[in-house]
């Protein structure tokens, strides 16, 4: 999925949660408590010039979907990455040894390094936005 996809498909969820620039913290479900916390833990904050009167900070929607994505990417990360060095298999990985089962470790690892190309064509689009986007007029 390219950027401009992500934001049609998302843009419409996101907005039915939003009043007046304010998102309900229930568009993150059970997650709620721990992207506020995420977001918070990240610090970061980014202002414009102040007649502008336009600033982010951890409770805007801007940077709490930020870090809800990277929070995302991360457990994804994490979860394919346990299933590699634990031989995760649903047949042979039984209680109570739990041994490994190899023979599933060389599919978790392409499942990790399909998750990771997909992550590297985002970085790639988004660098490419970058580019274009530093052509802009600035002050």
């Amino acid at each position: 999925m390219s950027i401009e996809q992500g934001l049609s498909r998302v843009a419409p969820i996101v907005d039915s949660f939003s009043v007046a620039g304010v998102l309900d913290p229930r568009i993150y479900g059970a997650f709620d408590v721990n992207v506020m916390e995420y977001a918070d833990q990240r610090g970061q904050n980014f202002a414009a010039p102040a007649p502008c009167r336009t600033q982010y900070d951890s409770h805007k929607p801007e940077l709490q979907m930020w870090f809800f994505g990277i929070m995302l990417c991360e457990y994804v990360a994490g979860l394919l990455a346990k299933k590699v060095e634990e031989g995760h298999c649903n047949e042979h990985r039984k209680e109570p040894d739990l041994k490994p089962c190899p023979k599933t470790r060389p599919a978790h690892l392409d499942m990790l390094k399909a998750f990771r190309a997909d992550l590297a064509t985002l970085v790639s689009e988004i660098d490419g936005k970058i580019s274009n986007l530093s052509r802009l007029p600035q002050p």
